[in-house]
């Protein structure tokens, strides 16, 4: 506890030591206040300590309680509370300690009696199964305001929910509705679809039907009907395709795709030469080239064997600032075994030439100047029979000089004459180069 000591140690009535000065008198009357302040000051400060064992609350004495212990001060008797409320002890727990008001239909004052009052009671309804809270009723139980999960796990459950009908339905209860939707289904895949309302626009792309009357049959009535109409009349004209020479007929190959034998009097047909062998094929392209920078030559090489027409198309200009020609040769052939004529011409003029005995083809101007446009070519090379002499044709656009300011259009024809190689390699070069951007595509048909 605070001790308490309010012994001055300065006594204004003490004047033993007369005679005082008026100094001496004031400063013996100010004392005993200034040490009361200074008493005061100690007594608030160990009132605010919360150091353990000797706080506040610890120096402030309180009447014991005796439900709790015998302790004498505030720290003590709070302490000593705290640990009654947080108790689990039987008859001693913290619950026990608190009151309650009365409950009907339960005894006691306490929580901790209460609570067991509770317990007692609820186990008393689950044993007794009067309002137990683990039993489920039965349709017997109740006033028709639920269903129990039997009756509605049956196969009339559906038809005991309600439901509000959605539009193009009737139907006041689930089961209701689904009946009806099933319904709705089964008419519009067995029938419900009225009657010539599906229009091309509905089917996908890839199976429309069209209009029948855009058909040039005769009959019109279903696409039935208008091809078994076609059938007929294919039928009906096979006896125009015929082996022989008749008049207004259609003259039919023979196995081998030529001419039959009964038209050009021997089987091997007119010149020993089929169909196939002029190649009138598709045309597939073999090989293309596009530089992307300046070059001396271009070469198609290993050019598959079997094409009977080779056709080279091409765009291209020279390396530098001038034009020259693009000279062809095949096989790298470099002999004196090619011949040609050429025309050339602008709008005002044309002029001709031939030679023999050449050593390759020059194509005139066909690289113009690398600050002109592209010339625009082609080339068709005949390949028909190994044996024979190669035909070489072409023409193509092209500009004249560094500031061209007219465009010229060439023609040239000759032949290679080579009779014992089939052709598989075409080269093309020019003296200043061929320029980047030259593009070159060879084609062929077999």
């Amino acid at each position: 506890m605070v001790p308490i000591s309010w012994k001055f140690t300065g006594k204004p009535w003490d004047l033993n030591s007369l005679p005082l000065t008026p100094d001496q008198v004031w400063a013996k009357l100010d004392l005993p206040p200034e040490e009361v302040r200074a008493s005061l000051n100690v007594l608030i400060g160990i009132l605010n300590s919360v150091t353990a064992g000797s706080s506040g609350a610890k120096n402030v004495a309180m009447t014991a309680i005796p439900a709790i212990g015998v302790q004498a001060d505030v720290q003590t008797i709070v302490e000593a509370l705290i640990t009654r409320l947080q108790a689990v002890t039987a008859s001693l727990s913290g619950a026990k300690f608190i009151g309650a008001e009365t409950i009907s239909g339960l005894t006691g004052n306490d929580v901790q009696t209460l609570l067991v009052a509770l317990k007692t009671l609820t186990d008393g309804y689950n044993t007794a199964q009067t309002g137990a809270l683990t039993t489920h009723k039965t349709s017997a139980d109740h006033n028709g305001t639920y269903f129990t999960e039997t009756e509605l796990g049956a196969s009339t459950g559906a038809g005991l929910v309600g439901a509000t009908a959605p539009s193009g339905l009737t139907g006041t209860t689930t089961q209701a509705l689904i009946n009806a939707l099933k319904t709705a289904i089964d008419d519009a895949i067995l029938g419900g679809i009225v009657d010539g309302s599906l229009t091309n626009i509905k089917f996908a792309t890839d199976v429309k039907v069209g209009s029948l009357a855009t058909l040039t049959t005769v009959d019109k009535t279903s696409v039935t009907n208008a091809v078994n109409e076609i059938a007929t009349n294919v039928i009906s004209h096979l006896a125009d395709v015929v082996t022989v020479a008749t008049a207004n007929k259609i003259l039919k190959l023979d196995a081998n795709a030529k001419l039959p034998a009964s038209i050009t009097g021997d089987s091997a047909t007119v010149g020993g030469k089929s169909a196939s062998d002029l190649g009138v094929g598709t045309w597939e392209k073999i090989a293309e080239q596009t530089l992307v920078s300046t070059a001396a030559q271009v070469d198609f090489a290993s050019i598959p064997s079997g094409y009977k027409n080779l056709r080279l198309t091409f765009e291209a200009r020279s390396g530098v600032d001038a034009s020259s020609s693009l000279v062809l040769v095949l096989n790298a052939d470099v002999s004196a075994n090619y011949r040609y004529q050429k025309i050339s011409g602008n709008s005002t003029s044309v002029s001709t030439s031939g030679y023999a005995d050449q050593q390759n083809i020059p194509l005139m101007d066909a690289l113009p100047a690398s600050s002109a446009t592209y010339s625009y070519g082609i080339i068709k090379i005949s390949n028909f029979n190994p044996l024979r002499t190669k035909v070489i044709n072409g023409e193509w656009y092209a500009e004249r000089g560094i500031t061209p300011t007219t465009l010229y259009k060439y023609f040239i024809g000759g032949i290679w004459a080579n009779s014992l190689d089939e052709i598989n390699k075409i080269s093309l070069s020019g003296s200043n180069g061929i320029g980047t951007g030259s593009r070159f595509v060879l084609w062929g048909c077999k």
